[in-house]
């Protein structure tokens, strides 16, 4: 998501996050192993997750070249519901932005929203560009080929590939952003899977929660991306931060309309988290577990139990729009603002009552009074 024009548009206020949350958990005596957690996550969560978007975007990649040398309209259609395989797999790996994720800058190369049109015609017309190039992170990436591959008709789209002037450039700028979506996520998957430099097994042993602790990270990431779904994918585009005036030229997926379907594949990606339960369902060690033994309670109620209850309730919400996230902000803006108070709400229960419990300190900032 690209942060820059953006930020401004979320409302500065100041809120100090404290312990007095409301909790209680019964004066119980913290003996939580948090490595349990940490070893469920990084073998059985990051390591699938990371696969099923190598896998995906391989295929992506696969169609690409395929369209590029038979521009034909089953074959966009195919590169078509590649992206959207590989986009909802990367939903899934978007909470983990710590090791390969961070050192390279994953998610700003994968998926900066809104993306820069101008600097995609732009490269359409250079030669041999470095798409790596950190001044590329807007132009580039899952938003570049929703504008690529979606933003006019399937005539005007399979024109551009096989008529227009600028049809090289644009084979040249399909494949290699393609390409580069493979790359990053192939050698994400690698850096977990063979345990590079030792970050998977420092991080699965890592029994500490203090600042820049491997169980910090975690939560903190995981926090952020609940509120990176909360802002950018709900709030920013449907004007929560703007007097309510819609900016509907911020919205993630804007050509594909595939937002919604992202927006709930982000949701239950953050829930599986949250239960440590991979993709078969099997559940393993979670957060959920460390409050469940807390006896973690809210204003006399499970805190675990508020959370579940509230990841269901904005799944129901989600299910209960009618096309994509525009055609919602415009035709059922009551659901719309419905959705936002629910995710400020799983948002805090995360942000606070649940660090709080687990005494993990938030270390990120943020102006938006969430």
């Amino acid at each position: 998501m690209r942060i820059k024009n953006i930020g401004i548009l979320l409302i500065a206020a100041s809120l100090t996050w404290s312990c007095d949350s409301g909790n209680k958990n019964s004066g119980n005596t913290d003996n939580f192993d948090v490595t349990t957690i940490l070893s469920n996550v990084s073998n059985n969560l990051i390591i699938e997750r990371y696969q099923t978007l190598s896998e995906a975007t391989h295929e992506l990649k696969s169609a690409a070249i395929t369209f590029n040398a038979n521009v034909s309209q089953p074959n966009l259609d195919d590169v078509q519901e590649k992206f959207r395989l590989a986009y909802l797999a990367w939903q899934e790996c978007s909470a983990f932005k710590f090791g390969y994720a961070e050192t390279n800058g994953l998610r700003g190369f994968l998926n900066t929203f809104p993306t820069d049109t101008v600097e995609i015609k732009t490269l359409l017309g250079a030669t041999i560009p470095n798409y790596e190039q950190a001044s590329y992170t807007d132009a580039v990436g899952f938003p570049g080929l929703d504008y690529i591959l979606f933003s006019h008709s399937d005539t005007d789209i399979l024109n551009l590939f096989s008529t227009a002037v600028d049809k090289e450039g644009a084979k040249d700028y399909l494949l290699g952003i393609a390409t580069l979506i493979d790359t990053k996520a192939n050698e994400a998957h690698a850096f977990w899977k063979n345990n590079t430099d030792g970050f998977k097994a420092d991080f699965s042993t890592d029994k500490d929660k203090a600042v820049s602790s491997a169980f910090s990270n975690l939560i903190n990431e995981f926090v952020w991306d609940t509120e990176f779904m909360k802002n950018y994918q709900l709030a920013v585009p449907a004007g929560k931060y703007t007097l309510n005036t819609p900016r509907p030229e911020l919205t993630e997926a804007i050509n594909s309309g595939l937002n919604i379907q992202l927006y709930k594949t982000h949701l239950l990606a953050l829930k599986r988290l949250y239960l440590g339960e991979n993709a078969s369902g099997d559940n393993g060690i979670g957060f959920d577990d460390y409050l469940i033994e807390l006896k973690s309670e809210t204003n006399g109620k499970s805190l675990h139990t508020l959370i579940i209850d509230q990841f269901d309730l904005i799944e129901g919400k989600i299910d209960d729009i009618s096309g994509d996230l525009i055609d919602a902000i415009n035709n059922q803006p009551t659901l719309i603002t419905e959705l936002f108070t629910e995710n400020k709400l799983l948002v805090s229960y995360f942000k606070v009552n649940m660090c709080s419990e687990f005494s993990v300190q938030i270390t990120f900032t943020d102006n938006d009074g969430d």
